[in-house]
């Protein structure tokens, strides 16, 4: 912690160190004990996994975009472009880019998580 006083506490209440808080979290746990048993997931609510899940297919099935930004044609080379719709994240499927287009130098804005479009780059 910081020697600045503003560091000692926040909103009325007293901050503790890093260490500390390690400390009494560590404190605070004990091992589960008991065997690991299956259950329905809905009687899973509360409850410790006994091992990792791994997912045996790619979720989302689809390719989604990492960040806000546009999705235009490799084909078209560069030249100026005319947005002609957005790709919101949820979206169940993304559109192809050229979609409604009449013309090539068109693309679309996709934001973050949504479905990248089909021939996008």
């Amino acid at each position: 912690m910081s020697d600045d006083p503003r560091d000692r506490s926040h909103r009325g209440r007293e901050l503790i160190s890093y260490p500390d808080a390690v400390r009494r979290l560590l404190d605070a746990a004990a091992p589960l004990d008991g065997e690991p048993e299956e259950v329905r997931l809905e009687q899973a609510c509360g409850r410790v996994l006994a091992q990792e899940v791994a997912m045996d297919r790619a979720e989302p099935p689809v390719r989604r975009s990492a960040m806000d930004g546009f999705a235009v044609r490799c084909a078209d080379g560069p030249s100026r472009r005319q947005v002609r719709g957005v790709v919101y994240a949820g979206t169940a499927e993304a559109p192809a880019v050229s979609a409604g287009v009449s013309r090539c130098g068109a693309g679309r804005a996709r934001l973050a998580g949504a479905p990248s479009p089909c021939g996008a780059g």
